[in-house]
Protein backbone atom coordinates (compact mmCIF):
# COMPACT_ATOMS: atom_id res chain seq x y z
CA UNK A 1 0.00 0.00 0.00
CA UNK A 2 1.59 3.49 -1.04
CA UNK A 3 1.55 6.45 1.63
CA UNK A 4 -1.18 8.45 -0.73
CA UNK A 5 -3.18 5.65 -0.34
CA UNK A 6 -3.23 5.37 3.11
CA UNK A 7 -3.62 8.95 3.48
CA UNK A 8 -6.85 9.04 1.68
CA UNK A 9 -8.01 5.88 4.14
CA UNK A 10 -6.85 7.42 7.30
CA UNK A 11 -7.11 11.42 6.80
CA UNK A 12 -10.69 11.92 6.37
CA UNK A 13 -13.41 10.13 7.94
CA UNK A 14 -16.20 11.14 5.24
CA UNK A 15 -13.83 9.84 2.66
CA UNK A 16 -13.68 6.51 3.85
CA UNK A 17 -17.10 6.52 4.09
CA UNK A 18 -17.77 7.76 0.61
CA UNK A 19 -14.83 4.98 -0.74
CA UNK A 20 -16.92 2.02 0.78
CA UNK A 21 -20.04 3.30 0.05
CA UNK A 22 -19.03 3.47 -3.93
CA UNK A 23 -17.35 0.00 -3.22
CA UNK A 24 -20.43 -1.58 -1.47
CA UNK A 25 -22.76 0.19 -4.77
CA UNK A 26 -20.04 -1.24 -7.33
CA UNK A 27 -20.25 -4.91 -5.41
CA UNK A 28 -24.42 -4.87 -5.40
CA UNK A 29 -24.23 -3.98 -9.06
CA UNK A 30 -21.88 -7.48 -9.71
CA UNK A 31 -18.05 -5.72 -9.56
CA UNK A 32 -16.68 -6.42 -6.51
CA UNK A 33 -13.01 -5.70 -7.22
CA UNK A 34 -13.06 -2.62 -5.37
CA UNK A 35 -14.86 -4.20 -2.42
CA UNK A 36 -12.14 -6.54 -2.27
CA UNK A 37 -9.46 -4.27 -2.44
CA UNK A 38 -10.45 -1.50 0.01
CA UNK A 39 -11.51 -4.36 2.47
CA UNK A 40 -8.21 -5.84 2.15
CA UNK A 41 -6.24 -2.71 2.33
CA UNK A 42 -8.35 -1.25 5.28
CA UNK A 43 -8.01 -4.81 7.00
CA UNK A 44 -4.04 -4.29 6.46
CA UNK A 45 -4.27 -0.63 8.38
CA UNK A 46 -6.90 -1.62 10.20
CA UNK A 47 -4.77 -0.50 13.82
CA UNK A 48 -2.76 2.37 14.22
CA UNK A 49 0.54 0.93 13.32
CA UNK A 50 1.98 1.98 16.99
CA UNK A 51 3.59 -1.07 18.92
CA UNK A 52 0.89 -0.79 21.27
CA UNK A 53 -1.83 -1.81 18.05
CA UNK A 54 -4.69 0.06 18.93
CA UNK A 55 -7.18 -1.13 17.10
CA UNK A 56 -9.42 1.50 15.24
CA UNK A 57 -13.02 0.10 15.24
CA UNK A 58 -14.68 1.72 12.10
CA UNK A 59 -11.96 0.78 9.72
CA UNK A 60 -12.35 -3.32 10.99
CA UNK A 61 -15.61 -2.65 10.36
CA UNK A 62 -15.39 -1.82 6.90
CA UNK A 63 -13.05 -4.51 6.73
CA UNK A 64 -14.62 -6.81 7.37
CA UNK A 65 -17.92 -5.38 5.94
CA UNK A 66 -16.46 -4.92 2.03
CA UNK A 67 -14.28 -8.53 2.06
CA UNK A 68 -17.49 -10.75 3.32
CA UNK A 69 -19.42 -8.20 0.61
CA UNK A 70 -16.54 -9.43 -2.01
CA UNK A 71 -16.26 -12.73 -1.53
CA UNK A 72 -19.64 -14.07 -1.36
CA UNK A 73 -20.16 -11.77 -4.75
CA UNK A 74 -17.47 -14.26 -5.85
CA UNK A 75 -18.66 -17.45 -4.81
CA UNK A 76 -15.68 -17.64 -2.06
CA UNK A 77 -18.50 -18.71 1.00
CA UNK A 78 -15.71 -20.28 2.97
CA UNK A 79 -13.45 -16.82 2.85
CA UNK A 80 -16.47 -15.11 3.81
CA UNK A 81 -16.86 -17.03 6.76
CA UNK A 82 -13.45 -16.53 7.74
CA UNK A 83 -13.82 -12.66 6.99
CA UNK A 84 -16.55 -12.96 9.53
CA UNK A 85 -14.84 -14.68 11.83
CA UNK A 86 -11.55 -12.99 12.13
CA UNK A 87 -13.75 -9.75 12.74
CA UNK A 88 -15.60 -11.29 15.68
CA UNK A 89 -12.68 -13.14 17.64
CA UNK A 90 -10.76 -9.35 16.98
CA UNK A 91 -13.44 -8.23 19.48
CA UNK A 92 -12.63 -11.19 22.50
CA UNK A 93 -9.52 -9.41 24.36
CA UNK A 94 -7.49 -12.75 24.76
CA UNK A 95 -6.98 -13.03 20.70
CA UNK A 96 -4.36 -10.91 20.08
CA UNK A 97 -2.20 -12.85 21.81
CA UNK A 98 -2.27 -15.10 18.80
CA UNK A 99 -1.29 -12.57 16.21
CA UNK A 100 1.95 -11.84 17.54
Amino acid sequence: MTEQIRAALTGDPQALEDHVAEAKRRCAAGDPAEALALGRDLHFISDDGAVSRTRIADRERYAAQLLVMAYRALGRDNLAELAELDHREREIPWAGAYRR
